[in-house]
């Protein structure tokens, strides 16, 4: 701790560091303390109310490598933003601690994700000698519950749902221990001192214990029996994905009949055998987050053929707890894995309400008595074009913050923003900091409204700022809408389309014009009409409306939206080309009664929504006359044109047309040529595959057309419809072709799970220009 300056004088200097971002819950203090301790310099390190706050002390030149090694020697699982540095007169003390937390939380602090159990704990757990052998609730400073069990900031174990089981000697050993892994590890627990699993019945009668407990899984699984597992953040059923019985069980019980299931593999190498996978699908699969990954399946995959029918990709994840791991050393087979809950309602994750509502749907229960403080969905995440892009934030992902420019987001009021009425995500906009909130789930039950509400109060209270303005969509019925009204706080209600537009740009930091493609299913629009396939055109102004899909109407309005042939046979009849609707598709008598909707305009709104188009193409096409669950038909007909990719198959591209339009009329891509010409190659004999492929190609050729009608030198790309990897890729090929910049959504699903950001965005810029 001794320097001499040129002249020889003693110089001992103090500094006080305030580091900002991921820094708790992810083994950030223990790094800096045992970087310290190797530097010889003294002081200390604690959690903060603004992140993590470090004094120390020493030579001038020592410090200087202190600070600059600190990024390097972070934890994987830390991510720094800012590192504030303030000058201290020296206090002329020895040796570097690990003091208590500060008591309470300001506003700045971050709060930690769940993370997936390391290698070592694995290792670990697996090892006959080790005193945590088979111990299925193992964790370290690396890996384990964070946000699930957290109660309060800043990040300590008496904040914690672990505040009641007391450290045993050795476990209190490990924790002060500075070159243990577990040294300050919140949730540290073994056997002796730690939570427990247990086997029980339907009826919630324990059956076994410990090892016994997850012996008996086991044999229940292999036995093609559902067994719900009590995770990280909440509860699974899970399957034999191998056994057609088993999996058949559970859709009928969780009256899932067709939505794929995710499967959860034992190894790399195992989810290698059921899907092509990039060098980038593997680091997401075995990074900290685990989420769950879509790849491309292979047709070969050794799983049941009812894990995701006519789907082209399949949904993989890695064992991400130890009990997972547990289960797949004894198993060695992919799993299905769905959401504990019943249709509507949010996952379960309170012990007594799992018990009582999954009775019906599990035979068995695998659970632990470490509580779960709030429930965290698995993520979902898809790579494009060597990065991941999230299409549910939840377990590992969320929360997070993007911070957001100066030029994109002026200063203003606190914004909490509630995304739609589907994959519900609120954002909390603090400053310049766009907390990203985790998936609540679609709003469809009181129970999902309750879960929500609970949320939004939980994100403001953990981040310790409530809100000033509530921002949310322009739809008059959505639950959200009226949740918002609820608050009694001045709102912003942010159009649909325009806040998916909005999101792309908020987490790419464009400041610059755009031209927006917002396709996806439905959004309210303003013009009275169910909007779906517009062209945006977005600068820090505001944004216009300048093209859209042409419209048609629905006859039977939402039954529309569950039944394709019904929005096929709105199309034909608005073309005066119903006798291209297949004889099969509907009966005489529901022929002569859409019509007569149709020709009264009783139920039948129209709309320019290229969901919808996709779902008529699959109806026309033999793919999908009944939806029955969100996207059936648009996954089925992705799945069709892909399967003539890997064939061979040459793309062509149907006749399209693009109004010029004027002062009272918006330009329209005229759909028509396109659904006569696939008519047409129908009737012709065209494979369908090869229709599919070709209605893919020309969707992307027309986003290119309008991207150089209106000479944009950039284009977003935002709404479910790219979701769909095949669309995505073809129009970002054409566009970056024609030297069009593409932005895509990364951090927020491109899907409703991202519409809250652009909400809270856009809430913003409205306030500041004195709306």
């Amino acid at each position: 701790m001794i320097d001499l300056s040129m002249n020889g004088v003693l110089e001992v200097v103090r500094v006080r560091l305030t580091v900002r971002g991921v820094v708790q819950g992810v083994g950030f203090r223990p790094s800096v303390f045992r970087l310290a301790r190797s530097l010889g310099l003294a002081g200390h390190v604690l959690n903060a109310g603004e992140g993590v706050r470090i004094e120390v002390e020493g030579a001038a030149a020592v410090i200087e490598t202190f600070v600059e090694a600190i990024p390097a020697d972070a934890p994987a699982n830390a991510r720094i933003d800012t590192i504030h540095r303030e000058p201290l007169p020296p206090a002329w003390e020895s040796g570097f601690w690990v003091l208590e937390s500060e008591p309470v939380a300001l506003a700045g602090l971050r709060v930690p994700p769940d993370l997936a159990t390391c290698p070592d704990c694995v290792a670990e757990m697996l090892d006959r000698q080790d005193r945590r052998y088979r111990y299925p609730l193992i964790n370290c400073t690396a890996c384990g519950p964070r946000f699930s069990i957290l109660e309060a900031l800043p990040y300590d174990r008496r904040r914690t749902t672990m505040r009641n089981f007391t450290l045993c000697a050795e476990c209190g050993s490990e924790y002060l221990e500075p070159s243990d892994r577990r040294f300050h590890a919140e949730p540290i627990a073994c056997p002796q001192c730690g939570p427990g699993v247990y086997f029980l019945n339907a009826a919630g009668d324990c059956l076994a214990e410990g090892d016994k407990a997850v012996h008996a899984a086991v044999r229940d699984i292999q036995a093609s029996q559902i067994v719900a597992v009590k995770g990280l953040g909440g509860y699974h059923l899970v399957a034999d994905a191998t056994a057609d019985a088993a999996v058949a069980k559970l859709r009928r019980r969780k009256q899932r009949p067709t939505k794929p299931l995710a499967l959860m593999v034992p190894s790399i190498e195992a989810a290698h055998a059921l899907c092509h996978l990039s060098a980038a699908d593997v680091e997401a699969l075995e990074s900290p987050a685990a989420p769950i990954v879509l790849a491309a399946r292979r047709t070969d995959a050794p799983v049941s053929a009812l894990i995701a029918p006519d789907c082209a990709e399949l949904g993989l994840m890695l064992p991400y707890t130890p009990v997972h791991h547990l289960l797949q050393h004894a198993l060695d087979r992919p799993l299905a894995v769905t959401s504990g809950n019943s249709a509507g309602e949010p996952l379960m994750f309170d012990d007594r309400s799992a018990r009582r509502r999954l009775q019906a749907a599990t035979d068995r229960f695998l659970a632990h008595n470490r509580r779960i403080r709030r429930p965290v969905e698995d993520s979902v995440v898809r790579t494009f074009a060597g990065v991941p892009q999230v299409l549910r934030l939840g377990r590992g992902f969320a929360p997070d913050v993007i911070t957001l420019s100066t030029d994109l987001v002026p200063d203003g009021p606190t914004i909490l923003a509630l995304g739609g009425n589907m994959k519900t995500a609120p954002v909390l906009l603090r400053g310049r900091e766009a907390i990203l909130g985790p998936h609540t789930g679609d709003i469809e039950s009181i129970a999902a409204e309750e879960m929500l509400g609970r949320a939004l109060e939980d994100l403001q209270a953990l981040h310790g700022c409530r809100a000033e303005v509530l921002s949310c969509d322009r739809h008059p019925d959505y639950p959200t809408t009226h949740l918002a009204e609820s608050f009694g706080l001045p709102l912003v209600q942010v159009q649909h389309h325009a806040a998916h537009i909005a999101s792309v740009i908020a987490e790419n930091g464009v400041t610059d014009p755009v031209l927006g493609f917002a396709w996806d299913g439905s959004g309210y629009g303003t013009d009275g009409t169910v909007w779906g396939g517009e062209g945006i055109w977005m600068t820090p102004d505001g944004w216009e409306r300048v093209v859209r899909l042409r419209a048609f109407p629905l006859p039977g309005g939402e039954q529309a939206i569950r039944e394709p042939r019904r929005a096929l046979y709105g199309m034909l009849h608005e073309a005066g080309r119903t006798d291209l609707m297949p004889s099969w598709r509907l009966r005489a008598d529901e022929k002569t009664s859409l019509r007569k909707l149709l020709e009264a305009g009783l139920n039948t709104p129209r709309t320019s929504s290229v969901g919808r188009l996709f779902d008529a193409a699959a109806a026309l096409l033999g793919l999908a006359s009944i939806n029955r669950h969100e996207g059936e038909a648009a996954m089925r007909l992705e799945y069709r044109a892909r399967l003539a990719a890997e064939n061979g198959a040459v793309p062509g591209c149907y006749a399209f047309t693009l109004s010029q339009g004027d002062t009272a009329t918006l330009p329209e891509i005229d759909w028509q040529p396109l659904l006569c010409g696939m008519a047409d190659d129908l009737a012709g004999g065209l494979s369908v595959d090869v229709i599919a492929l070709n209605l893919h190609e020309t969707m992307a050729a027309i986003i290119t057309a309008a991207a150089r009608h209106f000479d944009a030198p950039a284009v977003a790309l935002s709404g479910g419809c790219f979701q769909n990897r095949l669309l995505t890729e073809r129009a970002m090929a054409l566009l970056q072709a024609d030297g069009i910049r593409v932005y895509l959504n990364r951090r927020v699903p491109s899907g409703d799970g991202g519409l809250a950001l652009g909400q809270a965005v856009i809430a913003r810029r409205h306030l500041a220009s004195g709306g």
